[in-house]
């Protein structure tokens, strides 16, 4: 006796598109589901990486933070054995009270003094030659501001109400016995609030006891 197929057609026809709907649901929701793992590892990725970078520039900025302190100590070591040697230079320095007494004495109204720089002069042997030769070379020189500084003892840095008063504190000055050849080295008016002043920049030597 032939087997008969008694499950209709139709049946076993749906069955089989219902297995393969479920199939394709299935592996719609894997691949859902290893899509939104991939953005969750790649998302991850990223933020790491930003946070590297973050720490990084950190770091960078520490590191020039630091590179910074580090210049600025060392300028500051500088200056400070600069001004160090000028104290020393300048302890018991007989030259350099009576200057300062003589600028007290030249001293008036509408002028006033930022700063006063002191610098060792050679005037004995071959010192003297040499500073005799500067001159020389900045008699020639019209611009040259820098070699005439070099002969010098001192420097003034101030204002001045007006030339008027520039000129009488410079007349005053130049008469102290300590104070020899004083120079005007640079002058330039500029607004100071409402009113207009002076700057000015002197250039002078002192004179010992023993010279006339």
């Amino acid at each position: 006796m032939n087997d008969m197929d008694l499950v209709p057609s139709e049946f076993r026809r749906g069955l089989t598109l219902r297995r393969n709907l479920s199939r394709c649901i299935w592996a719609l929701v894997l691949l859902v589901g290893l899509v939104g793992a991939a953005r969750a590892t790649l998302g991850y990725l990223i933020w790491r990486e930003k946070a590297q970078v973050v720490n990084l520039e950190q770091r960078q900025q520490a590191i020039s933070q630091t590179q910074a302190q580090t210049q600025s100590l060392r300028e500051q070591r500088m200056v400070t054995q600069q001004q160090l040697a000028t104290l020393d230079l300048l302890q018991g320095n007989d030259l350099v009270d009576r200057f300062l007494r003589s600028l007290d004495d030249a001293y008036q109204e509408h002028i006033w003094l930022d700063n006063i720089h002191f610098q060792r002069s050679d005037t004995t042997g071959a010192g003297a030659n040499a500073a005799a030769g500067e001159a020389a070379g900045a008699a020639d020189d019209p611009s040259g501001v820098d070699t005439v500084n070099v002969l010098h003892d001192a420097q003034i840095v101030g204002h001045a109400a007006s030339h008027t008063d520039l000129a009488t504190f410079m007349e005053r000055l130049g008469a102290q016995p300590a104070v020899a050849d004083l120079r005007l080295i640079d002058t330039s008016a500029r607004k100071y609030t409402s009113v207009q002043i002076i700057d000015f920049r002197l250039a002078l030597r002192l004179r010992g006891r023993e010279q006339p």
